[in-house]
């Protein structure tokens, strides 16, 4: 015998939660992927639920956070409010710890011939060869 619905009664949807830990960069892993959450929970608890496609982070009863369902593996999304006016290091920190850092952009890099790299290295090596 199945379960048969209750008449006039809407179906009660069931939705598995995962608990995790936000990490000192207010990320949570789920299934290899990172998704962000407003920084001001990092080190608690929160609840994951996958549902329709979505990943949707709980705390307290309150829905924090919600992003896609990454489809490929090792993968981040990051709201940029998650982050905003996030604290980076500053004293009272315990000592060891590691301090959150936030790069608006990546350096740059100087791109240069490798005949700079010849020139400055074929005299001395000449010079040797003679002495």
């Amino acid at each position: 015998m199945h379960l048969q619905p209750v008449a006039g009664r809407a179906p009660y949807p069931y939705v598995p939660e995962q608990v995790r830990r936000v990490a000192r960069d207010a990320f949570v892993s789920y299934q290899t992927n990172r998704y962000s959450v407003p920084w001001q929970v990092a080190g608690q608890e929160v609840a994951v639920r996958e549902i329709d496609g979505q990943v949707q982070i709980w705390r307290g009863g309150e829905q924090i956070a919600v992003h896609s369902l990454c489809l490929g593996r090792y993968q981040t999304i990051s709201l940029a409010g998650h982050h905003a006016d996030i604290p980076l290091g500053g004293s009272g920190r315990p000592q060891g710890k590691a301090k959150v850092t936030i790069r608006a952009d990546e350096p740059q890099v100087q791109v240069r011939s490798l005949a700079v790299y010849d020139e400055v290295c074929l005299p001395h090596t000449e010079g040797r060869a003679a002495a």
